[in-house]
């Protein structure tokens, strides 16, 4: 049984301070109710399915009945296909406010009273603490093919202000994961009007209130800064890939919400990254 908050639309984790036994009598959470979650069948009208892989027991429990939001309803798996996605998937569990995720393999079989082989816990909690959260802003693109259209793959970068009051921003890494398909859409339409082409060679780009150093980054177009798109970039991990300044991998990456209160001033400085990054290391 578990508990659901049918103002909001979600599922709650577990609270101590709600008692799923006596949540009936809690006259002041008119919104909760309790809901049945299937998530696995072992037996069906005589039929024993401990012996039977996952995967199979998923489908009888699919075509078993119509799911009911406020009484009963299936647990909807999700199929990975390597191990680089599970990172991503417990990332957003984490955001989410979800107490856990469980891996099962597709194979394994039910095995009651012990320890089932191919199936891993990962508590969210594990990631309090450590998940990463930097404002970046785009400083450039790559075209697709020989075309003029822009990938969904940018040159984020960080910003030091100069004595004289002008921006230095600093190429730190590239962001190619985590946007969804609204953020595209959204970031592209953006970009589209202030893009300038970029000359392979250019290690420094001037905008007029600034200056944009790219190092050894090759891009196709550029974006002023002061004019770009902001993002707010949410990782596990920074790591430096060589000992060039503008080489830095950003891990597990999610992007969270694209800033529309836009100031330079709000971007993450290189002094802040280079705290950020042996942090980081350490903790993942």
């Amino acid at each position: 049984m578990t508990v659901f908050d049918t103002e909001n639309k979600k599922f709650l984790p577990k609270d101590d301070s709600i008692n799923v036994k006596t949540l009936h009598l809690r006259i002041d959470l008119p919104s909760l109710i309790l809901v049945f979650v299937a998530f696995d069948i072992l037996f069906l009208n005589g039929k024993n399915y401990i012996d039977t892989a996952f995967e199979h027991r998923i489908e009888v429990l699919k075509n078993l009945f119509e799911d009911d939001h406020c009484k009963l309803i299936k647990t909807q798996p999700i199929f990975i296909q390597n191990n680089f996605e599970i990172p991503c998937m417990i990332h957003e569990a984490y955001e989410n406010g979800d107490e856990e995720i469980i891996l099962k393999e597709a194979d394994s079989k039910y095995l009651p009273g012990e320890k089932c082989g191919g199936w891993w816990k990962l508590k969210t909690e594990y990631m309090r603490g450590v998940v990463m959260d930097v404002s970046v802003i785009i400083i450039g693109g790559f075209f697709k093919n020989e075309g003029k259209s822009l990938k969904n793959q940018f040159i984020v970068g960080c910003v030091d202000q100069s004595e004289d009051g002008t921006w230095d921003v600093q190429a730190i890494g590239i962001v190619a994961n985590g946007l969804t398909q609204d953020q595209k859409v959204e970031i592209q339409k953006s970009l589209k009007s202030i893009m300038i082409e970029k000359k392979s060679e250019d290690e420094t780009v001037e905008f007029d209130e600034g200056r944009v150093h790219f190092g050894d980054r090759r891009c196709d177009v550029c974006f002023p800064p002061n004019k770009s798109v902001m993002l707010n970039l949410h990782a596990l991990e920074l790591s430096r890939v060589t000992e060039d300044y503008t080489d830095y991998e950003f891990k597990f990456l999610r992007i969270g919400v694209i800033s529309e209160d836009f100031q330079l001033s709000r971007c993450v400085t290189l002094q802040e990254i280079d705290e950020l990054c042996p942090m980081q290391t350490e903790k993942v």
